[in-house]
This record gives C-alpha cells, sequence and structure tokens, in this order.
C-alpha cells in the first residue's frame, strides 16, 4: 500500500465508484475534514446524499446509520447545504432506529445512538 496520501484518496474515489458503501463513506469524510483533500463541505454532502440514496435503494440503510447521522448533522449545522430542521430530524430518526437495531452486535453502537438522541434534541 502506498504512504502517498493523495494517492491512497485516490484507491478510495475508485473504489466509490462501484457503489461501495465503506468507500464512499471515507470519501465524503475525507472531503467533510478536509483529510487527504481540501475541505469541501458541499461535496462532503453530496457524496452523504449519494450513500443514502444508494443504500435506499438496495435495501441497506438500516445497515448504515452512520450515514444517516452524518446527513442529519449536515442539515442540522447547515454543513453543505443549507440549515433545515425538519430534514435534520428526518434524519437523525433514521440513525437512532438503526443504531437500534445493531447495538448489540456492535459495541459502539450505543455511543452514537446516544449521540444521535443528542443531536435530535436539539431539532426540537
Amino acid at each position: 500500500m502506498t504512504k502517498n496520501p493523495a494517492e491512497r484518496f485516490r484507491y478510495f474515489v475508485q473504489a466509490a465508484k462501484p457503489g461501495n458503501p465503506e468507500a464512499i463513506m471515507k470519501v465524503a469524510d475525507a472531503y467533510q475534514c478536509g483529510q487527504f483533500v481540501k475541505k469541501d463541505e458541499i461535496r462532503a454532502f453530496q457524496f452523504y446524499r449519494k450513500l443514502f440514496q444508494h443504500l435506499r435503494e438496495t435495501g441497506e440503510l438500516m445497515d448504515y446509520p452512520e450515514v444517516c447521522l452524518r446527513l442529519g448533522r449536515c442539515y442540522l449545522e447547515g454543513k453543505g447545504t443549507e440549515a433545515d430542521l425538519r430534514q435534520a430530524r428526518r434524519f437523525l430518526v433514521l440513525a437512532v432506529h438503526g443504531y437500534s437495531l445493531h447495538e448489540d452486535q456492535y459495541f459502539y453502537y450505543p455511543k452514537q445512538r446516544r449521540q444521535a438522541e443528542e443531536l435530535l434534541r436539539q431539532c426540537q
């Protein structure tokens, strides 16, 4: 594996093209945080939306509640899109539900569920 961050990022982009959820998430997160690429919250938001739609179409959405958590945060904080409490609430409710479904399988899901619940309270 290469030690060049830009080259590693290109590999994630290539893996994301066929619809690999983990790769799409990594690309979106990289844009959101400015890791390996210049920070671009609009592009990050677009990748999160694309991934959400892909997962909804394939019936895998509840297997990736972190996508809903990230979209909820984007709408709540106005990152990459206009702030919209109704949309934030919609995605955060999905995130809480998704984390609840799988929290017995993943030790970090209860923490993330609580994080989504706290953000959801901010939407009230």
